[in-house]
């Protein structure tokens, strides 16, 4: 016999009664009256779901009309549902993971504990089987299964997966595509490592650095493309530069993110809003009006965030994928008060070139020779005992913050960069970063 059926998917009322307990009530219908009082068998599904047993069975109080039930009231002692907007980074991988065999209450368990809309079935080595999402629970529920029942039939065992390779941007246009809540991140032995959320990444260690995007500049190399439109807002490959920048830091690891606006900066800042989209906490720091503070001003506005670990900041306008724990464990390893990132920059001389000596006698001819150096990448790691120590009155070019930087004696090193790398400042540079060129 099937127990009571629920009225579509109605809502949970709660509250408290007159002795301090907490109450639950919603409509039901018993089409098909069960064996046992409906209302009671409802009432202890309830309770069993909230993690609780009624004090008797008198405490679940419904009212019926021609022996069918119409609502049910469960009194419990307290009763704590899962709460949707918890911070997603007190929830542990590990909370989130089920067996093979455990019963559909041990889902509804994992899914209240481990903040996502479904739970991941693994076998005991936590190699992937499948995921089991809380509709398909609802619905075994509705189709008469009971919350003792093992899960395994319910299970999706084919569900959308990603390598621990794949960007988080990448992942979450996945996710809109399929209309996914969560993706598991497998390795490759199928073994469960960590799991994205649209707003949040579980399963990687969270840093406790916090990062700078100087998005403040007005981008005049640019010309009409920029004179509505910030340069961090410009599109490549469909989404903005500046979320690119986010999705990365994010899925490194950054949570606490600050944006210096100055041009345009309503645009940026209402694109961007709180970060919570982005799995992030944004605060913004505004150039005074009238006054831009350059690419190295906003570090001074950092004085007084009261920050231990060191920054990274880079440039609004980059396109890169560089990876950013190397370059924290490399500045923490050297010992570096500031670390640079640098690439290679590569120049070809089209001609034969001729060297000469004093006299003007030739001693060596090279044909089309190359030269290269290394060069300024835009990102980098900073100490916060390096931050000026006064707020900016004026503009202050990160060249001059790092030579100030220099002459006090601090330690100022590189670090390559082994990646893609695009500074999408001139017309060129975005037409390539757009595939045009």
């Amino acid at each position: 016999m099937r127990p009571a059926r629920l009225l579509r998917q109605p809502s949970v009322v709660a509250g408290n009664d007159d002795s301090g307990g907490a109450r639950l009530a919603l409509p039901i219908l018993d089409d098909k009256p069960h064996e046992r009082d409906p209302i009671v068998y409802l009432a202890k599904q309830l309770a069993h779901l909230a993690s609780e047993t009624p004090r008797t069975e008198h405490d679940c109080r419904g009212t019926c009309r021609n022996g069918h039930a119409q609502s049910v009231t469960v009194r419990t002692e307290s009763i704590a549902w899962h709460n949707p907007d918890m911070p997603t980074d007190r929830l542990t991988l590990a909370k989130a993971l089920i067996r093979s065999g455990d019963a559909i209450i041990d889902a509804f368990r994992a899914i209240d504990e481990g903040g996502l809309r479904g739970a991941m079935v693994v076998d005991s080595e936590e190699h992937l089987l499948g995921i089991v999402t809380d509709g398909d629970l609802r619905r075994a529920l509705l189709s008469g299964a009971r919350l003792e029942e093992a899960v395994d039939d319910f299970i999706q065992r084919q569900p959308l997966t990603v390598a621990p390779s794949a960007s988080r941007a990448d992942v979450i246009d996945l996710m809109r595509a399929h209309f996914a809540s969560f993706v598991p991140t497998l390795d490759e032995s199928g073994r469960v490592v960590g799991v994205h959320l649209l707003n949040e990444m579980i399963g990687r260690e969270v840093l406790p650095n916090a990062a700078l995007i100087v998005a403040g500049g007005r981008g005049s190399r640019l010309g009409e493309l920029t004179k509505t439109v910030p340069k961090p807002l410009l599109t490549v490959a469909g989404r903005p530069v500046i979320e690119w920048i986010l999705l990365h830091l994010v899925s490194g690891g950054i949570r606490k993110v600050y944006v210096s606006t100055g041009y345009l900066a309503e645009e940026i800042e209402s694109h961007l809003g709180s970060g919570t989209e982005f799995g992030c906490d944004i605060t913004y720091l505004r150039d005074p009006e009238g006054h831009p503070l350059g690419s190295g001003g906003p570090l001074g506005l950092l004085r007084d965030e009261g920050l231990t670990t060191p920054i990274i900041a880079m440039n609004g306008d980059l396109m890169t994928r560089f990876e950013l724990r190397e370059m924290l464990s490399a500045h923490n390893r050297l010992g570096n008060d500031v670390t640079i990132a640098a690439l290679t920059y590569t120049v070809e001389i089209p001609f034969g070139v001729l060297e000469t000596d004093e006299g003007g006698l030739i001693t060596a001819m090279s044909e089309k020779p190359s030269a290269s150096w290394p060069v300024n990448a835009g990102i980098y790691v900073i100490n916060p005992e390096q931050l000026p120590s006064v707020r900016p009155e004026k503009e202050l070019p990160m060249t001059t913050f790092i030579q100030d930087c220099l002459d006090r004696g601090a330690q100022v090193g590189t670090w390559e960069i082994d990646g893609d790398w695009i500074d999408i400042g001139r017309p060129e540079d975005l037409g390539t970063a757009r595939g045009q060129r």
